[in-house]
């Protein structure tokens, strides 16, 4: 799945097939988390992965009781760590470590997407009660709750606002009233696209009715061959013989 398949494709789910998910598919989502962009490269996440049916309720309870969490088969909690955060940026650094949760966050859900897996983001829950139900130290914080496993439901895609409601143009205010003209350079890369697409289209065309005169060829000139390596009949070949002679 590309990039922008998986984007597209990503939904909210909250209901959740009782199949297990292997660890090879739990690696890889931890991978994307820890390959996220941060702040000075001080990787100050941390990931819990939780698979045991008992913890994975107290988690529920402890995200304000959201009793559709404990049907997960897995759940991976992100906590920073942002001791060396702090020395490094000061004042700003729940600021930091909170850019640096969300893009794991994101990583995580894209790569859980890519594999045929589901999972929400969830942002409401006691940290006071989280952090008992996983003996999370002091100086580690609770960031982002991601229940995983295969849906078992199918959500629609949700309304979304039109580009042009989000984008700004050189200054905070000054709206686009023209996105195309604002998208110019992506539309005509996606037209040259289109035009490379009936091209390619085209030629395998051309070359599959080049296979199938050539495949007509062959099998004719199978059929001729066999037909000069059969026997002649003596009396046609004695005849053939006096008219050789007479010419």
């Amino acid at each position: 799945m590309e990039t922008l398949e998986a984007i597209g494709k990503r939904r909210s789910i909250k209901k959740f097939l009782d199949n297990p998910v292997d660890m090879t598919k739990i690696g890889v989502i931890l991978d994307a988390g820890a390959k996220a962009p941060n702040a000075g490269n001080l990787q100050d996440y941390r990931f819990i992965v939780i698979k045991d049916k008992a913890v994975i309720e107290g988690v529920a309870r402890a995200c304000l009781h959201q009793t559709w969490i404990a049907g997960a088969p897995l759940i991976i909690v992100i906590g920073s760590k942002g001791e060396k955060t702090a020395y490094y940026y000061k004042e700003q650094k729940d600021m930091f470590v909170n850019h640096n949760c969300a893009a794991a966050a994101m990583n995580m859900i894209l790569a859980t997407t890519d594999l045929g897996l589901s999972t929400t983001w969830v942002g409401a829950f006691s940290e006071v009660e989280l952090r008992n139900v996983l003996g999370m130290p002091g100086d580690v914080t609770p960031q982002v709750v991601l229940p995983i496993g295969y849906a078992d439901e199918e959500v629609p895609e949700p309304a979304h606002y039109k580009l042009e409601n989000f984008i700004f143009l050189e200054k905070w205010g000054n709206k686009i009233k023209d996105k195309e003209w604002l998208l110019k350079d992506y539309n005509i890369l996606g037209r040259s696209i289109q035009k490379a697409e009936g091209l390619f289209s085209h030629l395998q065309s051309v070359f599959k009715d080049i296979g199938a005169k050539f495949k007509r060829d062959s099998e004719k000139a199978k059929i001729e061959k066999k037909m000069d390596a059969q026997e002649i009949p003596e009396e046609l070949s004695k005849a053939k013989e006096e008219v050789d002679k007479k010419d």
